[in-house]
């Protein structure tokens, strides 16, 4: 992950750590809990899609992954089979960091899991500036 990357991720991070307190705001203000709704597919958050998609975006960005790619592409004829490989690979790759943290959700409260993760975040970015990574 690049610098860039590391700086999208983290600000990804703080905005999900204000949008979490705001729920947990909404939710004891209207007296529920959205447990019920939180893993039904049928439930579409745009603002969470959103911030997805461009951490994501902005994180591959000149990525290693991006970079061979490109020399993929550059080296076959066949352009669709490499969009298509990517394309699943990421799609694989996002839905095991959606299970993974759904069933890390269970056993570890979400705001430790955040801690967790952001402590993680910064580690990486530190040792990049290093130049250790």
């Amino acid at each position: 992950m690049n610098r860039a990357g590391c700086l999208a991720a983290f600000q990804v991070l703080a905005n999900f750590e204000v949008n979490r307190q705001k729920m947990q705001v909404k939710e004891l203000l209207l007296g529920s809990t959205n447990l019920t709704k939180r893993y039904k597919l049928s439930t579409m958050d745009w603002k969470i899609f959103g911030t997805a998609f461009l951490t994501l975006f902005l994180a591959e960005l000149g990525d290693k992954t991006q970079l061979a790619v490109i020399t993929m592409t550059a080296s076959t004829e066949s352009k669709v089979s490499v969009f298509l490989g990517g394309a699943a690979a990421l799609v694989l790759v996002t839905l095991i960091g959606v299970l993974v943290g759904g069933v890390l959700s269970e056993y570890i409260p979400t705001e430790w899991l955040q801690r967790i993760v952001a402590a993680a975040f910064i580690v990486i970015g530190v040792l990049m500036l290093l130049g250790k990574l």
